[in-house]
């Protein structure tokens, strides 16, 4: 009796330790290929999360102001209609179905769905090069900039936070008509964020050179900025 009753105790301890059970749609609805952003004026930071059919995920933040990156793992939960990953002990992301989320501490979050597609626009890319100024594959402070979806675009120049809206008007047409920006006064990288601000106000096309690296080009089709595929997940 007394073995009966030891063995039923470690059964249960065993499928206490998988943890809840979920459906297939629930688990469907998202597993996935995610990126995200949180931004205000004084914070910016960009997440990759990835969620596999377990519910385990690998999470992959880079905080563009502070220049400090963090790469976690383990497994969500989901409440109702929201994904919940612990942060930094008792802190949740909270990821809501209709793309938004929050973070105690933070501004609302956005996020997306990544698609398989070889040549996809909708991505976090960092620039490699400003008209003829090469920056290099890793530069020590990248300049960042996330095309969401929804017309949505923003990133950081290496001082500011910028963003606005893009009009994608053709097949290859892009424009970023009107730029907003933060307002601080850096020691460095005044001259170059000047310039890559001024050269992003005169894209009007893109053009992938392969699937990791995406040109924008000005109205006679010539190269102003050359951007690489920022994978967090990939390049921590």
């Amino acid at each position: 009796m007394i073995r009966i009753s030891i063995v039923v105790l470690l059964l249960s301890l065993h499928a206490c330790s998988l943890g809840p059970k979920y459906s297939e749609a629930q688990i469907a609805q998202w597993s996935g290929h995610y990126q995200g952003q949180v931004r205000n004026d004084s914070t910016y930071l960009n997440f990759e999360l990835l969620i596999d059919q377990n519910l385990k995920y690998q999470l992959a933040i880079d905080d563009l102001r502070e220049r400090s990156k963090e790469k976690l793992s383990g497994r969500s939960l989901l409440k109702g209609d929201s994904l919940l990953i612990k942060w930094q002990n008792k802190q949740q992301f909270v990821l809501s179905s209709d793309s938004t989320g929050s973070l105690p501490g933070f501004p609302k979050l956005s996020f997306e769905r990544l698609k398989p597609d070889s040549n996809y626009l909708f991505q976090n890319w960092i620039c490699v090069q400003v008209r003829d100024q090469y920056l290099g594959t890793s530069p020590q402070t990248p300049l960042n900039l996330s095309i969401m979806k929804d017309s949505i675009f923003g990133g950081f120049s290496g001082c500011n936070s910028y963003g606005g809206t893009y009009v994608k008007d053709s097949m290859d047409g892009l424009q970023f008509p009107e730029i907003t920006t933060t307002l601080l006064l850096c020691d460095k990288q005044m001259d170059l964020e000047a310039l890559f601000s001024q050269s992003l106000r005169l894209v009007r096309y893109y053009h992938f050179r392969d699937p990791k690296h995406l040109r924008l080009l000005d109205s006679n089709r010539q190269e102003i900025l050359y951007l690489r595929r920022s994978s967090l997940l990939e390049d921590f």
